[in-house]
């Protein structure tokens, strides 16, 4: 029986550029060598994708339908059509185009479709692999010369000052119209009438060029079909100081217009890359209405994780991004995309953005979105940008080093539901331009703010949205899937009901927001940011005892109870910065009722007397242990103009000013949870944590900009015991000195209050049979819970040091008058926990 594949495809990126010589030989030897290189990884999948950057998507454009023709490809190292002034700043001059070579070879059409078919052959023939091939088409100036969109028709090329948000790189409109000319073109043999849609001049290209060539699909890069302004963080509804919500009916018609056209002229399927922004940032800048595009068919998969965590080292919004698009899904499956090398320009990123270090690998990899039945979903496309550098070398050494962290990555993919998870308003969201269209900024507002969390170290990499939110919940509860939340077994239980649920307050009424008012009242814990809208969602309001006064904004006066980072170099006072227009409106909330007992205020802002809540928490009896906190949050930035007349935002000095969505990730400690970082200032880059289950362990992964910070970890039950790793346990937590890029994972937590030094090993597991062995030294009077792998729990032997008396036999059972606790709150063995432990304990399974 052949066993079932680990992913669907592996796609495999590059460009021309190793094609030095155009014999069969020489075709065939680079194919081989591209596949031989990836082939470990390859293997797992049902099929391997090549997805060819020959030009900028300009020799689509060009097509005249016959093969003979020469063609203009990326055979630059640089900047291109840099005469143009397509750029929102000046190049430096080291970076302007020059071939990556003395002497390019020149393509013919012909030659795309001999590599083509020569890579097929290699592939099934050498490593039995099906191939199919993607073609590629960027809207932008970067990749190639383009005569067509700079010379002959630079009338389809979209520019920032053309709707008053300052310079932006020049990208292909998909609603221009192309004025006439007489050129010959594959579907316009008598040349482009005048006023002709670009969108069906496009896609009657590809259809003939796909066809006639053998690709199947074609892949739009850069936020085309979304957004010409994919790499702003303004766009066409958004100009920095303002929204604009009645611009949505025109500008999201004008997007689905071209969809409709292409999908009307061309049938071959489509993937995207996407912008570089997030669901909610999108449709508030540039009215992006994903649900339709998703819904209409146009695209199988979302688009895939952004690489700004290599570009700019932006990884919260990279897994905004990511989480926000696959929260729902075109189809069932969604893509990780890694940054390997640039065949355009100086940067393998591997190499020198990355610096050989694999957070992007192990983080984006580490997501996992739920659907309606609560099942845990994860990447089934793989995909590596680029397998060529710019020079056109495939470099050996690099696959060699890439695969494995992939390979382990997916090997240690979610399988049970995070301790954490997202529940976005994918759909609400896209309710707001009709229905209430003067909350379209809180789409913008609060995908920012859990932006800012993630980079600050909130660990939520977990999806759901609320349309498959009450199926998930309920399918839960009626398969009996976890621990019932309250009942003490909530770390464990790998359970959307025992997880601690982030999302915005409810701005509109849906019929989700009732849902989550039942969970809490029957033990749920959910934790709320950005304002209240009374107004539209008065059951929010109610749930969190707040109501609306007048608003305040600017530096305001602000007060935590809430626990801070340690700083090690700095004391002193910050202010909180409120910019209104980027963070959904001033600050408008207070108490409903100050006088009620079960809601604590946990932060405030105030200005000349004047105070607002800023945090709260609160829990009523009747809720069965449920509660709700909530934040306000505060947009950590304001927009900036910037030289050239580039607009873009700077963020607020950190010692002046709090970062307002730390507040987040200091809420965890209402729920058992510590993730602390000691920095030597405010402004020290915090790292980067994750959390997800696998194989019933607690996995965390993560990213550390600056390695000098030190990191404490505590859950409800205990800290984790990283595997080959050495921590500093005290009552507060477990502090760990990780590296730049960790992957690490605990089968066991700790609680003791005397502080030692623990260490964890792994050993080898003996007796035959047994395939893990655990030596933990350095507990003093601990309690420890053990998390094994289900299928080994009735192989558990645990022994009071390396070759100690045995104190729980291969079943579970307890030994030597050792007092042990089965949590299994619904008969399903997920734990043991021993107390009173000191010394060294070894755990075998």
């Amino acid at each position: 029986m052949t066993p079932a594949k680990q992913l669907d495809r592996v796609v495999l990126e590059m460009s021309f550029k190793p094609f030095r010589a155009l014999d069969d030989a020489s075709i065939a030897a680079v194919c081989r060598e591209a596949l031989q290189q990836w082939f470990p990884l390859a293997k797992l999948a049902k099929e391997c994708g090549l997805l060819l950057w020959i030009s900028d998507g300009s020799e689509i454009l060009t097509w005249k339908g016959d093969l003979s023709e020469k063609f203009e490809w990326a055979r630059y190292i640089g900047t291109c059509n840099t005469k143009f002034r397509p750029y929102n700043h000046t190049i430096d001059p080291r970076r302007l185009a020059r071939p990556y070579t003395d002497n390019p070879v020149e393509f013919t059409y012909g030659d795309i479709r001999r590599i083509i078919d020569t890579f097929r052959r290699v592939g099934r023939e050498e490593f039995g692999l099906r191939i199919v091939v993607g073609a590629t088409f960027d809207p932008g100036p970067e990749f190639a010369e383009s005569p067509f969109k700079f010379e002959l028709h630079p009338e389809i090329m979209g520019r920032g000052d053309e709707v008053n948000i300052g310079a932006t790189v020049w990208m292909v409109r998909t609603w221009s119209r192309l004025r006439g000319d007489k050129a010959r073109y594959a579907a316009y043999p008598d040349g482009i009438p005048e006023g002709t849609s670009f969108g069906e001049f496009f896609a009657r290209q590809c259809r003939s060029f796909l066809s006639t060539l053998g690709f199947d699909y074609i892949w739009f890069s850069n936020g085309f079909g979304f957004s010409h302004f994919g790499w702003s963080e303004l766009g066409e509804s958004f100009d920095g100081e303002r929204f604009y919500p009645e611009r949505y009916q025109h500008l999201s018609e004008r997007i689905l217009d071209f969809w409709r056209l292409f999908g009307k002229e061309c049938n071959f399927p489509i993937e995207v890359r996407g912008t570089n922004f997030s669901t909610g940032i999108d449709l508030a800048k540039d009215c992006v209405p994903y649900v339709d595009i998703y819904e209409g068919g146009f695209i199988r998969v979302p688009p895939p994780n952004y690489p700004s965590g290599a570009i700019n080292y932006d990884f919260g919004l990279e897994m905004v991004g990511y989480m926000t698009r696959i929260a729902l899904l075109p189809e069932a499956v969604f893509p990780f995309r890694y940054y390997v090398n640039d065949p355009w320009f100086m940067a393998n990123p591997w190499r020198n953005r990355y610096g050989e270090e694999p957070f992007d690998i192990y983080i984006p990899l580490s997501t996992a979105r739920l659907n309606a039945k609560g099942e845990v979903e994860t990447p089934r496309l793989v995909e590596f940008l680029s397998i060529d550098t710019e020079r056109g070398v495939l470099d050996e050494s690099t696959a060699l080093e890439v695969v494995p962290h992939v390979r382990r990555a997916l090997d240690h993919k979610p399988d049970a539901v995070a301790p954490f998870v997202w529940l976005y308003p994918f759909r609400e969201y896209h309710r707001l331009p009709k229905e209430q269209p003067q909350l379209l900024d809180l789409a913008y507002f609060g995908d920012w703010y859990i932006r800012g969390a993630l980079n600050n170290g909130l660990p939520l990499n977990s999806v759901i949205s609320t349309d498959d939110f009450p199926g998930a919940l309920a399918a839960g509860k009626a398969a009996g899937s976890g621990a019932k939340a309250g009942s003490g077994a909530e770390t464990g239980a790998g359970s959307l009901a025992a997880a601690v649920i982030f999302t915005p307050t409810p701005f509109i009424d849906a019929d989700y927001v009732h849902v989550l008012q039942r969970h809490v009242e029957q033990g749920g814990k959910v934790v709320f940011y950005g304002p209240i809208c009374g107004a539209t969602c008065a059951a929010a309001a109610r749930l969190l005892n707040l109501k609306q006064v007048s608003g305040l904004e600017g530096d305001l006066d602000f007060h935590t109870t809430l626990p801070d980072d340690i700083f090690t170099a700095w004391q002193g006072e910050r202010k909180l910065r409120h910019v209104s227009a980027l963070s959904g409106g001033p600050l408008t909330e207070v108490l409903a009722d100050a006088e009620e007992a079960h809601t604590q205020v946990l932060a405030e802002a105030g200005l000349g007397g004047e105070k607002r809540v800023y945090a709260l928490w609160r829990s009523l009896p009747e809720w069965q242990g449920g509660s709700v906190a909530w934040v306000r949050g505060s947009s950590s930035f304001v927009i900036h103009t910037y030289a050239e007349g580039r607009r873009a935002p700077k963020e607020h000095s950190l010692t002046e000013f709090w970062e307002p969505s730390i507040l987040l990730v200091k809420m965890l400690s209402r729920y058992g949870y510590t993730f602390r970082q000691t920095c030597r200032t405010p402004a020290t880059k915090r790292a980067l944590v994750f959390i997800h289950r696998h194989d019933n362990a607690f996995y965390f992964s993560g990213f550390k900009a600056d390695t000098t910070v030190q990191l404490t970890f505590d859950l409800p039950e205990g800290a984790p015991i990283f595997a080959q790793k050495e921590a500093v346990l005290s009552a507060d937590g477990a502090t760990y000195y990780l590296e730049k890029s960790f992957h690490v994972h605990a089968h066991v937590l700790v609680r003791q209050k005397e502080e030692s030094m623990v260490h964890c090993r792994d050993l080898p597991p003996l007796p035959q049979g047994k395939v893990r062995h655990l030596l933990i030294t350095g507990l003093v009077d601990a309690d420890v819970t053990i998390y094994p792998p289900p299928e080994r729990w009735n192989e558990i032997e645990i022994r009071q040091g390396q070759h100690g008396v045995m104190i729980v036999d291969a079943f579970g059972n307890g030994t030597q008058g050792t007092r042990i606790m089965a949590a299994n709150a619904d008969q399903v063995k997920t734990r043991l926990k021993l107390t009173g432990i000191t010394g060294e304990l070894s755990i075998i399974w």
